[in-house]
Formats: structure tokens, C-alpha cells, sequence
């Protein structure tokens, strides 16, 4: 008497299976792209805003230089000699002084943002501006 035994398997759920798996790395590429794309997103709108930001302020920062801080200078000089003739009192000369002094204060925080939207865009695209 012999026998004889033959075993195969036959796998029905085969193709299901690999199909998800399929299905799922599909899906796992799209997050990545998508992941990638808000990452780049993110960094362009970080130089974007650290490079307006710092042409701004330069601007800011020439026109306080000549233009507005002359002006308060000068307005704050005439105010002074109205003053010494009588024709001022004091309290409009004071409010010159704090006017060019709030000007000053504006032009030094325009120059911090200055430099540190340059310091921003440093760090983003690893060069340096100011040496």
C-alpha cells in the first residue's frame, strides 16, 4: 500500500492582500509628497517674509535717516530759538524734544528689525549678508 500526499496552498485572499498593501504604500507617497510640498511652502514664505521684512525696514530706516529725523531736529531747533524769544512756551518745546526723541527710538528699532530679518535670512539660506 503506498500513499502519497501532494499539499499545495492556495492562497484566495492573495491579490486583496497585496492590493492594500499597494493601495497603502500609494497612499504613504502621497502624504509624503504632500508633507514635502508644506514643508518647501514653509520655508519660502519664511524667506519671503524675513526678505520683505528687512527691505522695509531699510527703507524705514534711510528715510528716518533723511528726511524725518532732520526735520524733527530742525523743527525742535526752531522751537528752541520761538523759545528764547518768548514767543514758544515751554511745553511746545518740550513736546519737539520728546518728538525727536520718539523718532530716534523708531529709527534704532527699525535697525534691530533690520538685522534680524538679515539674521533670519542667514539662517534660511546659509550665507552670510554682513561680514
Amino acid at each position: 500500500m503506498y500513499e502519497y500526499r501532494l499539499g499545495l496552498k492556495i492562497p484566495l485572499y492573495f491579490w486583496r492582500k497585496e492590493r492594500l498593501g499597494v493601495e497603502e504604500n500609494v497612499e504613504e507617497l502621497a502624504r509624503s509628497s504632500y508633507s514635502y510640498q508644506s514643508k518647501l511652502q514653509q520655508v519660502t514664505f519664511s524667506i519671503k517674509d524675513a526678505y520683505i521684512g528687512a527691505r522695509t525696514a531699510q527703507r524705514l530706516i534711510q528715510l528716518y535717516r533723511q528726511g524725518i529725523i532732520p526735520q524733527a531736529i530742525a523743527s525742535l531747533d526752531s522751537a528752541l530759538s520761538a523759545y528764547e524769544v518768548g514767543s514758544v512756551d515751554f511745553l511746545a518745546l518740550i513736546d519737539n524734544a520728546l518728538t525727536v526723541l520718539n523718532y530716534e527710538l523708531q529709527y534704532h528699532e527699525e535697525t534691530r528689525d533690520y538685522f534680524q530679518n538679515l539674521a533670519r535670512l542667514e539662517e534660511l539660506l546659509g550665507f552670510v549678508f554682513l561680514k
